[in-house]
Formats: structure tokens, C-alpha cells, sequence
């Protein structure tokens, strides 16, 4: 126990006239001593390395998180530019399919080139699901569907899949035809039409009239929104667990491309992508399944 303090002592202090007491800040018993070789890191306080542990894990991210921190961040520029749709509405102006491809490839190619070095399956899933929003509501105006410019941005999403593939096939030991199933059970293509609910009444809207219905018009817009939102889900569910990805992924592609050429933008959507994943189910290559009529 240290001396005690005399009044006198204390009240030179309460009147600011006591002298000032040095302040150690570290116990010179504790004080952090160099290593030969100069390097004092074994001797960072506790605090310090926790924050440095923290900064490395957030520089380098493991696969599973950087494809779940991806798909949300997808969600997140998806709705963003749906509730841009009736903003600055011309007909030269407005969010359009070109606008949602282009954005796509912007804001998360290099995403999935990054993946790909580490995990082939998160980059080849997390690319078919950026696919899937790359064309946005094509029936929310006239001129939904764009200019022609989804080309560019699909091509470029089509070799990289391609790429994909092929590093996916070479880490799981699939060669062609070997992922087909038995002569008993041959592949058969099944586009996955199910998907895309539909449960609203597809009513044409006339943007040529005066006068449009703008209560109807919203209701099928969140209708539509409502359908897409539950393929994507139920894509992404699929497509983390399946065994026969090739089959789940062409499946899936000429469902879609079928069903955006209806638009004229489906030419250009994986293109190559598809008729590699027929050559692995060792089929021909499908054509492009537009949604049943009825």
C-alpha cells in the first residue's frame, strides 16, 4: 500500500498548485523489447493483433462468404434500378434490359473472375444467378427490353462461363459425355418453366393509348417482380445442391433465353455456354424453350 497523502498535499492539488505527476504509459517493467532481427511483432499489445487478424480476413474473404456477400449485393443493384423504372420515362430514356446487363457486368464480373481462382462451382453458380438478373422486368414499359445493347455485356458473360466450365470439369474429373447417365436412364432436357410462377392473369397493356391504367399497371408489376423474385430463390436453392450441375445449368439457361428471345434479346445469353453443357450431357444442342402457351 502505498504512503498516504497528507492534507496539505491534497488541497495544493483541489487549488492547481501541486506539481504535475509524470504519466507513464507503459509499465517500464512491460515495455516491448526488439527482437536481434528488429522485429517487435510477437510483442504487439493483444489489441492490436486482434485488429490485424481482422483486417486479413476481410481482405481475404473464404469462397463460401464471398458468394453470399456477392448474391446480396446483386439483390441490392436489382431492386435499385427496378425502382429507378419510372424515373425520366421517354421513349429514348429509361431503365431498360441494357441498362440491367451492363450493370451486371460491371459491378460483379471481376467478382467471379476472383472466385473462380479459389472455388469454380460458387463462381459458375454466382454467374448463372447474375445472369438471371441481366435483363430485369421486360414488361414494366414499352421499351423494356432496350436497344440492342444487352449483346455486349452477354457475350462477355458467356465466355467467362465458358471458362468456368471448363475449370469446373477439369476440378471434378468430368470429361465429355462422362457426366451423361446410364443407356437404361439417358439425359433428357427439361427446361425449367415451373420456376416462373404466373399465378397473375397475363393482361396486355396498350402504352400506345392515352390513357393507361395505372392502378392495373402496378399490380402487374408487382406481380411479375413477385414471380421473378421466386425463380430467382428457388434457382439459387437448386443450383447449391445439385449433383448434376451441367443438366440443373442447361435446364435452367434455355428456359431463360427461350423466354427473353420472345424480346429479341436471347440470341446473345450464353450461347456458347449452352452448347458446351449439351456436350457434357452428351445431347444436342436444345433450342431455346419459350414459356407453354395456356
Amino acid at each position: 500500500m502505498g504512503a498516504k497523502r497528507r492534507c496539505s498535499e491534497a488541497n495544493l492539488e483541489r487549488r492547481g498548485d501541486a506539481p504535475k505527476q509524470t504519466k507513464i504509459s507503459w509499465p517500464l517493467s512491460s515495455q516491448p523489447s526488439r527482437s536481434p532481427d528488429g522485429n517487435d511483432s510477437d510483442t504487439e499489445p493483444p489489441a492490436k493483433k486482434r485488429m490485424a487478424r481482422t483486417s486479413a480476413a476481410k481482405k481475404d474473404p473464404t469462397p463460401s462468404k464471398l458468394y453470399k456477400d456477392t448474391i446480396k449485393k446483386v439483390d441490392k443493384v436489382f431492386n435499385g434500378l427496378v425502382k429507378m423504372y419510372n424515373k425520366n420515362l421517354t421513349r429514348w430514356s429509361g431503365v431498360t434490359a441494357d441498362t440491367f446487363a451492363s450493370s451486371m457486368e460491371r459491378n460483379f464480373l471481376p467478382t467471379v473472375k476472383t472466385l473462380s481462382e479459389t472455388s469454380p462451382a460458387a463462381a459458375f453458380n454466382l454467374l448463372l444467378d447474375i445472369g438471371e438478373h441481366a435483363y430485369g422486368d421486360l414488361d414494366a414499359w414499352a421499351k423494356s427490353c432496350g436497344y440492342g445493347e444487352t449483346e455486349g455485356p452477354y457475350k462477355e458473360m458467356d465466355e467467362l462461363l465458358v471458362e468456368i466450365i471448363n475449370a469446373r470439369r477439369e476440378a471434378d474429373g468430368v470429361d465429355v459425355d462422362s457426366a451423361t447417365t446410364s443407356a437404361a436412364r439417358p439425359y433428357a432436357v427439361e427446361p425449367s418453366h415451373s420456376d416462373l410462377g404466373g399465378e397473375e392473369p397475363a393482361v396486355q397493356i396498350l402504352w400506345g393509348k392515352k390513357r393507361v391504367n395505372t392502378q392495373l399497371v402496378k399490380k402487374l408489376g408487382r406481380a411479375r417482380l413477385a414471380d421473378l423474385k421466386t425463380m430467382f430463390n428457388a434457382r439459387r436453392e437448386r443450383r447449391d445442391v445439385a449433383e448434376d450441375w451441367a443438366g440443373n445449368a442447361l435446364n435452367d439457361l434455355i428456359e431463360t433465353g427461350g423466354r427473353i428471345d420472345q424480346y429479341g434479346i436471347g440470341k446473345h445469353f450464353f450461347h456458347k455456354s449452352i452448347g458446351l453443357l449439351a456436350s457434357i450431357k452428351g445431347v444436342e444442342r436444345p433450342a431455346l424453350a419459350p414459356p407453354p402457351k395456356g
